[in-house]
């Protein structure tokens, strides 16, 4: 059965008795799955409940891909090596294809098995006008197996904990990554219950190579709707979102046309500068950790 990912809404209902950078966390990792979501247990930390589930050969998730893959060995096999190159930054068909010493035309052909269950995306990136595919996987807790259990599995079953604490600063790297997802799906949800301007098609990530500026370009997250353009920025560190960053934003920005209308939603996990504060208006929305819940 495709069961879908929640409304970002219906998932926060998971999460009503953790602090918020823990709620945070969660879906950073787990996103709106309801599956997953399902399994964190309440009275243990966000820490442990990775130990648990994870970097434990009894744990729920310790064979995440046995329970969404095929269970044909033969099929899994080709899966798990297209996962692991792509969780390996190995992101276009010929990528993947050398990188698991396949023919591209398979490949294609296990992708679009994965495009369609929604475990792995289809992105674009630009070099200059010339746009390229690449893939992600799109579901977080898939993408963090094959990163961090995938080639540990061995050594997860003798000692979990010590793996675990050898890749613990990746894992945080990992999960302030994620932010970015938590934010889109925040604004999905917005823009489903009708709360902006306008009702915008596919939100997406976007990345320019070689733009007009001199320099590559990447936004959190595009859509355009009407000659509205929405753009996402987000920012999870310990420092305030500052004048600097909101000017390098509008800068990204200006690869676009002028004839289209900029709407900016600025998320930080730590504030804004008193500054930054005084320039929210009409098409700069500024939301702070709180406001995602």
């Amino acid at each position: 059965m495709s069961i879908t990912q929640m409304p970002y809404k219906e998932a926060v209902e998971f999460l009503l008795d953790f602090p918020n950078e823990t709620k945070c966390d969660y879906l950073a990792l787990m996103s709106t799955f309801p599956y997953y979501l399902s399994a964190i247990n309440h009275a243990l930390s966000f820490e442990d409940n990775i130990k648990n589930l994870l970097f434990n050969q009894y744990g729920t998730f310790f064979t995440l891909p046995d329970q969404l893959l095929s269970n044909s060995t033969k099929v899994q096999d080709v899966y798990n090596a297209i996962l692991t190159a792509i969780a390996h930054r190995k992101r276009t068909n010929k990528e993947i294809a050398d990188y698991i010493h396949e023919e591209e035309s398979k490949v294609s052909k296990y992708l679009l098995t994965l495009l369609e269950s929604e475990l792995v995306i289809k992105c674009e990136t630009f070099m200059g006008n010339k746009k390229t595919n690449y893939y992600e996987i799109g579901d977080p807790l898939l993408r963090f197996w094959y990163t961090f259990i995938f080639d540990n599995q061995e050594r997860i079953k003798t000692n979990g904990e010590k793996v675990y604490q050898e890749v613990k600063e990746h894992i945080r790297q990992f999960i302030c990554r994620g932010f970015e997802e938590v934010c889109r799906l925040y604004i999905q949800q917005l823009n489903t219950d009708g709360e902006l301007s306008e009702v915008f098609p596919k939100l997406q990530m976007y990345r320019v190579e070689k733009s007009k500026l001199g320099r590559s370009v990447e936004i959190d997250g595009l859509a355009l709707a009407n000659d509205t353009l929405l753009v996402i920025e987000c920012k999870y560190r310990n420092v305030p979102f500052n004048m600097d960053m909101l000017k390098h934003l509008k800068e990204s920005v200006s690869v676009f046309a002028d004839k289209y209308e900029r709407k900016y939603y600025v998320f930080s996990k730590t504030g804004f500068t008193t500054e930054v504060k005084q320039v929210e208006e009409g098409n700069v929305k500024l939301f702070e950790l709180k406001d995602l819940f």
